[in-house]
């Protein structure tokens, strides 16, 4: 991760997200989902029907998350 992070700074918010969130980092997956709806990562796009994500979209912040950019929940 911290490769990543520094070959591609915060413009694969999205991507650590998915990282985070199957390694079941729960709290660091939102975290960067926050960040990616910041800096708008086009990542967002595909949130409704990414399966990397799964495993946090039962959390409440997930909801919110989709609320807050007009994806039906």
């Amino acid at each position: 991760m911290a490769r990543l992070q520094q070959l591609y700074g915060v413009t694969a918010s999205y991507q650590y997200a998915e990282i985070h969130a199957q390694l079941g980092e729960v709290d660091a997956a939102f975290a960067s989902l926050d960040r990616a709806w910041q800096i708008k990562d086009g990542g967002l796009l595909s949130l409704r029907v990414d399966p990397w994500i799964d495993p946090i979209r039962n959390d409440p912040r997930f909801t919110a998350l989709m609320n807050k950019m007009n994806f039906p929940s």
